[in-house]
């Protein structure tokens, strides 16, 4: 698909976030946050007029956030993500220290992880209640159907392999589609032709973007509400915590084989796997070999890359990245952090407990193939079962207006 349908398309959007800002009660959130999250997904710089987009949402962002302090209005901070945060400037000034030469890499991505957490404490501080989340996932909805439509053209009438649209990578197209896929699938109380139709369309979306990862998180997603609505209540919580801990078995045995020699050396695995992602099985093993030598620090966030045929290749793994990127005292805060999210969903109403657990399941799915902590998305909806109050306010305010 041409740039230019792409910036006519993002263009597109932005008119329509600033006609209907009002409409769509934009003001429970604020115009910085609403404009930001409603369009990062999108390209305006596809048009050349239009090039410094990203630099001028991210003003506006920031510029909102200052007007917010200068008020006097309460910030309201993640406590992990203030220490995953340190755990960074720990790992990279030591990196530093050592004489480290990818300083650009590490410094882009310290700004990277300081712009997103400033947005995650702004979106925590100003979404209070129900109207506000509502916002969000409507946008997250709104923008997934858009970019559904956009990728089937792009996979029927321009004939791409795989849908990328405005996102550049059909992963992080399908990452994002999961997502509202799954918050779809949430807000649909009562089936409809509307509803049907829209959860169709979202899943061509994800399909065509031929994300394995994106799919297996959405095929998740339906067997776990099916699986939730039939099994007793008093069993939610026990298989709740089963689930979660199976996973991570899974995740590491999965980490364990793939970067062993048994994986790197069996003609099996080179069968099934193209050559590309072959290659990630040893980006793994020097990964993990890279990381003995930096146990405790890491070796410096965003300073992990792997260079074979004059291919840059990173870990591919988020667990792999904490590991080797920031050590243990990166991966210990991130772990603590999953656990108390876990421990909060265990305690939520069916529906809530339902939405939590395929949207972490669906974020470390995800997270297993592919790189995704310097992304917005993945902050936002990991932090989801903070705001377990606020999601469950919709039901407390139906019931007292009975």
């Amino acid at each position: 698909m041409s740039n230019n349908i792409i910036g006519f398309m993002s263009l597109g959007m932005l008119l329509f976030y600033l006609i209907n800002y009002r409409k769509l009660n934009g003001k429970e959130i604020g115009f910085p946050l609403y404009i930001y999250f409603a369009m990062f997904p999108f390209k305006l710089r596809a048009l050349p007029l239009l090039s410094y987009d990203d630099l001028l949402l991210k003003s506006i962002l920031i510029f909102g956030l200052f007007l917010f302090v200068v008020k006097n209005n309460k910030l309201k901070i993640n406590i992990y993500e203030v220490l995953f945060l340190v755990s960074v400037i720990m790992s990279d000034l030591l990196a530093l220290y050592s004489n480290s030469e990818q300083t650009t890499l590490m410094l882009t991505g310290l700004f990277n992880i300081i712009f997103i957490f400033s947005f995650t404490i702004y979106f925590k501080s100003k979404v209070g209640k129900w109207e506000g989340m509502y916002l969000i996932f409507k946008i997250l909805i709104i923008n997934a159907t858009v970019l559904s439509v956009m990728a089937l053209i792009e996979i029927l009438i321009y004939l791409e392999l795989r849908a990328a649209v405005s996102m550049n990578n059909p992963n992080y197209l399908g990452f994002y589609l999961t997502i509202a896929f799954c918050i779809t699938m949430y807000l649909t109380k009562k089936i409809s032709i509307k509803s049907v139709i829209l959860l169709i369309l979202l899943g061509l979306g994800i399909i065509s973007t031929g994300s394995f990862s994106a799919i297996l998180g959405m095929v998740l997603c339906m067997i776990l509400i099916s699986f939730y609505y039939f099994i007793n209540k008093s069993l939610y919580k026990y298989f709740t915590y089963i689930f979660f801990i199976s996973f991570f078995v899974i995740a590491v045995y999965y980490i364990i084989l793939g970067s062993s020699d048994i994986a790197l050396t069996n003609p099996l695995v080179g069968k099934i796997l193209e050559q590309k992602d072959n290659i990630r099985l040893y980006v793994w093993g020097y990964a993990i070999e890279l990381w003995k030598n930096n146990i405790v620090f890491g070796i410096g966030y965003n300073n992990f890359f792997y260079v074979v045929n004059n291919y840059s290749y990173v870990t591919h793994n988020d667990a792999l990245r904490l590991i080797v990127e920031t050590g243990i005292i990166g991966t210990f805060v991130m772990i603590c952090y999953v656990i108390g999210l876990i421990i909060k969903i265990v305690r939520c109403r069916k529906n809530e407990l339902i939405l939590f657990v395929s949207i972490l399941s669906s974020i470390f799915i995800f997270s297993m193939f592919h790189n995704n902590m310097n992304s917005l998305l993945f902050w936002t909806m990991l932090s989801l079962p903070l705001y377990k109050s606020i999601i469950e306010q919709q039901y407390d305010d139906k019931f007292k207006t009975r």
